[in-house]
């Protein structure tokens, strides 16, 4: 073929011939695939053969005879996430991609407090949340929030976690027109809702997490994207609950007023001592870590080696991969298969300033010439259209091409900003203990093909080792610039130190594309396994059971009025010799846009006897097991 291309699904006619089909496939790298009995009018996935070698199956046992993880029971409740179209591109022409399809997000928890998990799911402006009540079967009743949404829901909190069940929270982005309110609350008949401040214009994510320990729980809300100014965001800020009424912590909010975009954020207990830290993933910026000095936050980014990592964060979820007991922090970027490219030594920078409107945030990317700092990447069409100012400064298209930035905008120069990333690499860093000292290292290839959104993880397979959950895609770049959608929801299989592995779609059961936003986490039917729910911006609400051959031990806790779920325990298992399984934290916020059940499930690689816990302010128990599969704790600071 010359200069095109054809898509990578292939279809075969059968003809008149309709048995004793095959398919054979000769890898480029040398592997061999045949699958016999293909049958017509089906679709079938062939994943390359690891090591060069042969595999031939039969196409009608090709999926059968597989031990898939996960089982999609999405058509049975048949939701699809429909929002008004915008063009992002209308009001901020020189945007590298659209900001206004980020939802929806997704929560799992009690809402309705009757023992089973319910899924509460985000809406666009003018739409209505909608909840799948779980009621044990595969058909959870579906209910629509009566009252519409007066702007696109980022994240959803469920109240019952704070013990206020009247206040479920609901962040409100206003970026396509302005909000009554970043954040409002609505009770769960949805019959009307509340603002918390006025002052707070839009919202990112947000999670809750007991800054003072033994106290009520406080609630850190990312500001919202400034409309037509990217990548100016309104401020973040840090909300103390104190008898059922949000109010600012001045104190603390001092230090959020800075941060450059919040994409994703979590509350995490980094150096064990019951005083949740809390982390911000940042576009244009590092993942910044706050340590909690006992309910004081202090910006430990830099000491604790994390502010050379300036990225495109998104989500951001920990867990103790390595086994170590310290949890570790994951976190999704735009990944490494778009024409971006950014070091250390040569990061990406996008030159940014109010250049010809002052209503309008002008963006210009960057290239590294060899003998100029810093040139424009996007062709003199495209730029000329927006900043007509700099043809006064060239003649011809050559000099375009040999024209530093400085020369191009000319005086205007001095107006405009830089924000850079030195990785697009989407990673884990490693705690390694004591002393705030993390280890970076990148996802696994296949990770970086797609920028990731949602990011979760919780042990899938029962083996006793934390895995993985990340959603892929971007689809809504701008014009001339290829679609960020070649990845999927990949399951990310953990082996307990550190390593891990790509489960193709035919082992995990998840094969879906298109634009995955959130993943949140729960035991929808109550048998002992962690399932799954993934939603796509514009595209189905996907529901996963878990089909794993093992079951492991449901963990409830029962805390007091302010905090009745336990928000921020530390839970691990225990065996006999002094053996201990991975340490996992039970939070409320995380990911992208995303609540999980507090209601968690255990596993270990051992025989476990023992369950620890250590409680929010530091007091620590280890409770026996026994034979149980269910256990609740109780905790009374």
């Amino acid at each position: 073929r010359y200069l095109s291309g054809s898509d990578t699904e292939i279809v075969f006619a059968a003809g008149e011939k309709q048995q004793d089909l095959a398919v054979e496939i000769h890898w480029p790298l040398g592997g061999f695939s045949r699958m016999d009995n293909i049958q017509p009018n089906h679709g079938y996935v062939v994943e390359e053969p690891e090591n060069n070698t042969t595999i031939s199956k039969r196409g009608s046992e090709a999926i059968e005879t597989m031990a898939v993880l996960f089982e999609d029971i999405s058509e049975s409740l048949a939701l699809t996430f429909n929002e008004a179209d915008s063009n992002d591109f209308s009001r901020q022409p020189l945007l590298p991609f659209q900001l206004s399809h980020r939802g929806p997000g997704i929560a799992i928890g009690d809402l309705n407090q009757d023992g089973w998990d319910d899924i509460w799911i985000g809406s666009g402006r003018g739409g209505q949340l909608r909840t799948f009540f779980g009621n044990g079967e595969d058909s959870p009743r579906l209910e629509k929030w009566p009252v519409p949404l007066p702007d696109d829901s980022m994240g959803l909190l469920m109240g019952y976690l704070i013990g206020k069940p009247e206040l479920n929270l609901i962040g409100l982005a206003g970026y396509e027109q302005v909000a009554p309110s970043g954040l409002v609350t609505g009770k769960s008949d949805g019959l009307d809702w509340e603002s918390v401040d006025a002052s707070i214009p839009g919202a990112g994510p947000m999670a809750l997490g007991p800054l003072n320990g033994r106290g009520e729980l406080s609630l850190f809300l990312a500001g919202g994207i400034k409309p037509g100014h990217y990548p100016a965001v309104h401020p973040s800020t840090l909300m103390a609950l104190r008898n059922g009424l949000f109010t600012t912590d001045k104190r603390n909010s001092t230090l959020m007023g800075g941060l450059s975009m919040v994409k994703g954020v979590v509350w995490s207990d980094l150096n064990n001592d019951g005083f949740p830290e809390l982390i911000v993933g940042t576009e244009w910026g590092p993942v910044r870590v706050f340590e909690n000095r006992s309910g004081s936050l202090f910006d430990v980014t830099e000491p604790w080696g994390l502010a050379g990592f300036k990225g495109l964060w998104n989500g951001i979820a920990t867990a103790d991969l390595d086994g170590n007991g310290y949890p570790d922090i994951i976190a999704g970027n735009w990944g490494l298969n778009s024409s971006w490219r950014a070091t250390t030594s040569h990061p990406f920078r996008l030159f940014h300033g109010t250049f010809s409107n002052p209503a309008v945030t002008d963006l210009i990317e960057t290239d590294y010439q060899f003998d100029l700092e810093m040139t424009p990447s996007r062709m003199l069409d495209e730029l000329g259209l927006s900043l007509p100012f700099i043809y006064q400064n060239i003649r011809h298209y050559r000099d375009y091409s040999e024209a530093s930035l400085q020369k191009l905008t000319g005086k205007r120069f001095p107006l405009g900003r830089i924000s850079e990333a030195s990785t697009f690499a989407s990673m884990v860093f490693f705690n390694e203990g004591p002393g705030g000292v993390f280890r970076a290292k990148e996802l696994p290839a296949e990770v970086q093909w797609a920028p990731v959104y949602g990011v979760q993880a919780a042990d899938f397979n029962g083996d006793g080792f934390e895995d993985l959950i990340l959603c892929q895609n971007q689809s809504r770049t701008r014009p001339g610039w290829s679609r960020q959608d070649n990845g999927g929801a990949l399951l990310l299989q953990g082996d307990g130190k550190g390593g891990l592995r790509v489960l193709s779609s035919m082992e995990s059961g998840l094969l879906v594309s298109g634009d995955l936003r959130s993943a949140a986490l729960g035991d929808i039917n109550n048998d002992g396994r962690t399932d799954l729910g993934l939603t796509l911006n514009k595209g189905p609400l996907k529901i996963y059971l878990n089909q794993s051959s093992n079951s492991g031990l449901r963990v409830r806790l029962n805390g007091p009025a302010h905090n009745p779920a336990g928000i921020g325990c530390q839970l691990r298992l225990h065996g006999a010799n002094n053996v201990w399984g991975p340490v996992r934290e039970i939070q409320a916020g995380n990911g992208w846009f995303s609540q999980n059940s507090p209601v968690t499930v255990l596993h270990s690689s051992f025989k476990a006897t023992g369950i620890w816990v250590r409680w929010p302010g530091g007091a620590e128990t280890l409770t026996p097991l026994g034979q149980k599969k269910e256990i609740t704790l109780s905790w009374k600071p």
